[in-house]
């Protein structure tokens, strides 16, 4: 059992000399260069990492991303994200024939608009018109992953199964699948089945690490997007991973993973750059080419921690570096405030605030492909395939950080949506399982827990209710628009639970920010949310050696964890045990035990128990009242 960590080591596509001479008028969205010494202009693609620095590749003058323009590279200019003057990263401090290096190396950027008054740019220049009017296409190629090439090809086999989708008006739902694919792999690599304009393609990589390009297209040709795979190919013989490190802390929760490590090996900034991707795996796990079950982390290096300490025999440093998955980077992406409006007129649109797609999946993909790169580098997936059917009229975020502003809209979608990022890295859009209606629910489940697996397990009950009484008011969504006088307008409807009556708890909930399918669905909703606050057992604490724990446990999916106590291991106020009780995980905490003898791991769950309640009772808003004088 040896965990394995790939720290990213970017390619250089392009090196050459920055021509600006004199005192540049900032914020600037390019840069002119000249002496082109190592690649050539045509080899950039989107997003690559560009950096400047007194010498060749430093980065002491500032870092930004590449911009692809579709006018082609002119002789001289090179298109960035818009800079101000700086050092920190996104910021360029122009000085004339400093070195520009383009790196093959993709992250999760912000994406700053503009704000001219009333007018707005996305990304620096983007206008409206076809770019709202008919989004972009959303390439799912799957999972970036890392094994040992097989003995037997040299290589390293991989299945790709492309998992995108589109937006289309003239679907139900409006998100069939693209029916362009372009895969792009090294030429180095060998296709053994599919091709590289299928959705499924299987390939064989020789070692080394890669990026894997999938370019989707709408049905109409006119939008192309692009998204990048890392796949690294270990060579025992030619090892270019590490196991010189210790994890100091690994935590997942319903947004995503952090992880900590301590350095025990050479890591020079001027080689590995500030926000590097990085990969980390068990090797104990066997590797199948369709799926990651080994893969325990993806994600980019966000901060350091430096110690230095005097010894008598020597003097001693400790380094650590701390790194974040695509899903926690989104809580350090700002978020703008801003308003869209549903509008079913031209296909050409002349301001941002305007849309024909007025659905919920379509305003979480604006914001996320609008305002980051994120979804060039992670797959974006709603679990339920349904959330295109949930409608807007008129919709708005406040300023807040890009994560909190999908958080919040999410939570709105009945029942109780949230974007959480898996252990593989992939972005999903999934339910609240104990909010769901109890014939939906996943009857699948991620893994077990058996009695004679869990090491220490605590919970608590609480007998009184905490909540008395439940209003809700919500939005129906069911595919198309009421007409009222000429406008779009959607129905309005309310619940109570427990019901006209009031319950013993002391808190009163009231929300008007729902969005749901119909008056069965938001009474079934809330009559289990009802249940859900007021459940009797506490969370539970489930601490279980890591080799006991099932691969498959991650808060990043909608399956229940079954967890199990035999009547031997009862507690002493209940009669009997538990047999597969049906949990939702909440966050987990590894701990890692470097002893003498080997690594020891041990896995901490917290996760809450499946509840279920009595529907709610329906709300007449506006009843009939009778005119004056009439029975």
């Amino acid at each position: 059992m040896t965990l394995r960590m790939y720290i990213h080591k970017p390619k250089v596509i392009l090196r050459a000399r920055l021509n600006m001479p004199g005192t540049p008028t900032y914020p600037l969205d390019h840069i002119e260069i000249d002496t082109i010494t190592v690649g050539n202009t045509t080899l950039l693609k989107e997003s690559m990492t560009v950096i400047i620095g007194s010498a060749a590749d430093l980065m002491d003058y500032g870092m930004v991303r590449y911009r692809y323009m579709d006018s082609g590279f002119p002789t001289t200019r090179m298109h960035v994200a818009r800079y101000s003057r700086g050092r920190s990263i996104g910021d360029l401090n122009i000085v004339d024939n400093a070195y520009v290096t383009v790196l093959e190396d993709y992250r999760v950027w912000a994406k700053i608009p503009q704000f001219w008054g009333a007018a707005q740019s996305k990304d620096t220049d983007i206008g409206p018109g076809p770019n709202n009017g008919k989004p972009s296409p959303v390439p799912n190629g799957g999972p970036g992953t890392a094994g040992d090439i097989d003995p037997a090809t040299g290589r390293l086999e991989v299945e790709f199964a492309a998992k995108s989708f589109i937006f289309d008006l003239a679907s139900v739902p409006p998100i069939p699948n693209p029916q362009n694919y372009i895969w792009e792999f090294p030429a180095t690599a060998t296709v053994v089945a599919g091709s590289i304009t299928t959705a499924n393609v299987t390939v064989r990589f020789l070692p080394g690490f890669y990026y894997v390009y999938l370019t989707v297209h709408d049905w109409g040709l006119d939008h192309a997007e692009t998204q990048k795979i890392p796949i690294f190919a270990r060579d025992p013989s030619n090892d270019l991973s590490t196991t010189q490190f210790k994890v100091v802390s690994h935590t997942q929760d319903r947004i995503g993973q952090e992880l900590t490590i301590e350095l025990h090996s050479s890591l020079p900034r001027t080689t590995y750059y500030d926000g590097f991707l990085m990969m980390l795996w068990d090797d104990s796990i066997t590797y199948v080419p369709v799926l990651r079950r080994q893969m325990l982390f993806i994600g980019w290096h966000q901060t350091d921690e430096v110690a230095i300490r005097a010894e008598p025999t020597a003097t001693l440093d400790d380094t650590k570096l701390r790194f974040l998955d695509a899903g926690k980077r989104l809580e350090l992406i700002p978020g703008f405030p801003q308003v869209i409006e549903y509008y079913d007129g031209l296909d050409t649109f002349l301001a941002w605030d305007k849309t024909r797609f007025g659905n919920m999946l379509y305003y979480i993909w604006f914001l996320l492909h609008f305002h980051s790169t994120v979804l060039e580098v992670a797959d974006f997936i709603d679990y339920t395939h349904s959330l295109s059917t949930y409608l807007f009229v008129i919709i708005g975020s406040e300023r807040q950080s890009l994560s909190a502003q999908v958080q919040e809209l999410a939570a709105k979608i009945v029942p109780d949506y949230r974007m959480t990022c898996n252990k593989q890295g992939q972005l999903k859009l999934i339910p609240d399982l104990s909010i769901v209606h109890v014939p939906d629910r996943p009857s699948v489940a991620m893994g077990s827990i058996a009695d004679d697996e869990w090491t220490n397990i605590t919970w608590g009950y609480n007998y009184y209710p905490t909540v008395g009484q439940i209003q809700t008011m919500a939005l129906v969504s069911r595919n198309t628009y009421v007409i009222v006088n000429g406008n779009e307008e959607i129905e309005i409807i309310a619940s109570v639970v427990p019901g006209a009556g009031y319950g013993q708890g002391e808190q009163f909930v009231e929300t008007g920010e729902r969005v749901v399918d119909g008056q069965y669905e938001l009474n079934n909703s809330e009559g289990n949310r009802y249940a859900k606050m007021n459940a009797k057992f506490l969370p539970f604490t489930v601490t279980v050696p890591w080799e006991l724990a099932d691969r498959d446990i991650d808060v990043g999916e909608a399956k229940w964890l079954l967890l199990s106590i035999t009547d031997v291991n009862h507690p002493i106020r209940e009669a009997t045990g538990f047999a597969d009780l049906r949990c939702q995980l909440t966050d987990t905490t590894t701990e890692y035990d470097y002893a003498d003898t080997g690594l020891g791991r041990t896995i901490t769950l917290h996760c809450e128990l499946e509840t279920s309640g009595f529907p709610a009772q329906t709300v007449i808003l506006w009843p009939d009242v009778p005119e004056e004088g009439t029975a």
